[in-house]
């Protein structure tokens, strides 16, 4: 079985922004999330998500509960 190149594309890019995420969380950075980041998950089921991409809202859990997490929403962001 072949793996499609996108797929391989975006686990390297899902791996780099963990890695991103953690660094900038030990180093007591701030994290902001300009536009429409979250964009792609409004496309699927909340629960798929959160399994597929766990890591990630543990680690902006992190920022949110030590108030260094800000979510500027972009042109599609009206209704959240």
């Amino acid at each position: 079985m072949r793996i499609p190149v996108e797929w391989l594309i975006n686990a390297y890019q899902a791996n780099l922004f963990v890695a991103a995420l953690r660094y900038y969380a030990k180093n007591r950075f701030t994290y902001i999330e300009l536009g429409d980041g979250d964009e792609l998950w409004e496309n699927r089921k909340m629960e798929q998500i959160a399994e597929v991409h766990g890591e990630v809202f543990e680690l902006l859990a992190q920022f949110y509960r030590k108030r260094r997490l800000y979510m500027i929403y972009g042109n599609h962001g009206e209704g959240k």
